[in-house]
């Protein structure tokens, strides 16, 4: 699960950003 957590972190941060961007 550490291992997978980072790639979640990373997938809902990028997400997240090219929300915001629009």
């Amino acid at each position: 699960l550490q291992a997978l957590y980072p790639d979640v972190y990373k997938s809902v941060h990028e997400y997240g950003n090219r929300y915001c961007k629009g």
